[in-house]
């Protein structure tokens, strides 16, 4: 219930009661099962994705969607989230991936998997799947995970630190808009 800052849960046999009322909810709009069972929840209001577990405690997997999050969608062992700001794709690590720029508020799957998405024109776009561009993405992450960890790098040499801080701010220029910036900094001042 976007208004009123709740869940509402709707039996098989029709019976209408509160999932979760309260809990870190602002303007609840989009909702989506984990693999887990746990249920996630984007949050207008306050621009978060919330995840509740069974017993109705709730974390921030997401650290900061760029914009208003209204549609989730798993995608692989990510998700794909809809935003006020764009199009993104989530990993497992939540870390993401900008598909698509501006104000796309629906996001659905079809039966044989394409994936259907709405902007602010009330215009429907089928999502292509990049594949050179999604590998591509694969490999940065990568890389950049590779770069965050101190043991893979003698730090010792001043050539393999200068070249580990050049790899760290080139990755800083790929994750600008996301939380992840402030991760790779603190990883680069350290050094």
């Amino acid at each position: 219930n976007f208004w009123h800052n709740k869940i509402t849960m709707i039996t098989p046999a029709g019976t209408v009661s509160d999932y979760i009322v309260g809990g870190g909810l602002s303007n609840p709009y989009g909702m989506v099962f984990d693999p887990t069972g746990a249920l996630l929840v984007t949050n207008v209001g306050n621009r978060k994705v919330l995840k509740y577990s069974a017993d109705k405690t709730y974390t921030q997997p997401v650290p900061a969607p760029n914009g208003e999050p209204y549609f989730m969608l798993p995608d692989g062992t990510g998700y794909l989230l809809s935003t006020s700001q764009g199009l993104y794709r989530y990993n497992a690590a939540w870390q993401a991936e900008t598909l698509l720029s501006g104000l796309y508020w629906s996001l659905a799957r079809t039966p044989d998997g394409r994936v259907l998405v709405g902007n602010a024109s009330d215009t429907l776009y089928v999502l292509q799947q990049n594949t050179t561009q999604t590998r591509l993405d694969k490999t940065i992450i990568a890389a950049t995970n590779w770069l965050l960890v101190d043991s893979n790098t003698d730090t010792s040499n001043h050539i393999d630190l200068a070249m580990r801080l050049i790899g760290l701010g080139s990755a800083k220029k790929y994750y600008a808009d996301t939380a992840m910036v402030t991760t790779l900094q603190i990883k680069m001042e350290q050094i």
